[in-house]
């Protein structure tokens, strides 16, 4: 965790390492072949944890290896916590694979609890994604 605004803290969470990209930059070496995601366990941990220092939260940032493929944890976290995140703006920092068309970006609303996007998308990032993915999570939410 690290200190936002208003004296608060970011709780990232690193919901595995399994990436569809293999981006050389990549400080944890993210890719398919890592199949190691948060357990049942871990899950709960990271509940509990927030939980207990949800009032002191800026906001929950959904992170990894890519956060899509782990779309099942990201569920069960949101649900669980539910009643704590009312007001606690939820993140997701993704290298946007889905959004290969508009329709695609529905994955989306899977999310039980949404408010921000960011595309991993920079000088490191644009050999392993594709322009058109911009524009259509950019469509998406301008509909």
């Amino acid at each position: 965790m690290q200190k936002y605004h208003n004296n608060k803290y970011e709780f990232g969470i690193i919901l595995g390492f399994s990436c569809n990209s293999k981006c050389s930059h990549c400080l944890i070496n993210s890719n398919q072949e890592v199949p190691i995601s948060l357990s049942e366990e871990s899950i709960d941990n990271v509940v509990n944890n927030y939980k207990y220092i949800a009032k002191s939260t800026s906001q929950i940032i959904f992170t990894g290896g890519e956060p899509i493929l782990y779309l099942d944890n990201i569920q069960t976290i949101l649900t669980k916590l539910k009643n704590y995140i009312k007001k606690t703006p939820v993140k997701l920092i993704t290298n946007g694979y889905f959004a290969n068309s508009i329709n695609s970006c529905t994955i989306l609303e899977k999310f039980p609890k949404l408010d921000e996007v960011v595309l991993s998308y920079d000088e490191y990032h644009t050999k392993y994604s594709a322009t058109n993915y911009i524009f259509n999570l950019q469509k998406y939410f301008i509909k």
